[in-house]
């Protein structure tokens, strides 16, 4: 009788670790899953992004990521890639800068 109410308490929580653990794992899978499709998931989701136009270009932010992409009579959301403003010059950099404020700008109009 004392042998098992030593062994019961250590087998419950020794289950519902093991139950806690399995279940984390799942979730993160699930997690790591969406983060594939964020970007275009997010547009699905009808909100509306402001878009500058500028050298054949649109830029826009999403996300606090800034992305280009190439146009033809509109953004083609199909061609979007972040920007790395890590390998960019001085003066890209001040023309992005420009860009960014003008899209900031018409936000609050």
């Amino acid at each position: 009788m004392i042998t098992l109410l030593i062994i019961l308490p250590w087998a419950l929580t020794l289950g519902a670790l093991l139950f806690i653990m399995t279940r984390e794992k799942y979730e993160e899978y699930d997690e790591d899953e969406d983060d594939d499709d964020d970007y275009e998931d997010d547009m699905e989701g009808g909100e509306s992004i402001r878009v500058a136009v500028y050298d054949d270009k649109a830029y826009w932010v999403h996300n606090n990521v800034f992305y280009e992409s190439e146009i033809t009579r509109e953004p083609d959301f199909e061609t979007a890639r972040p920007i790395n403003i890590m390998s960019m010059s001085n003066k890209e950099i001040k023309k992005l800068l420009v860009i960014l404020d003008e899209i900031e700008e018409s936000g609050k109009e």
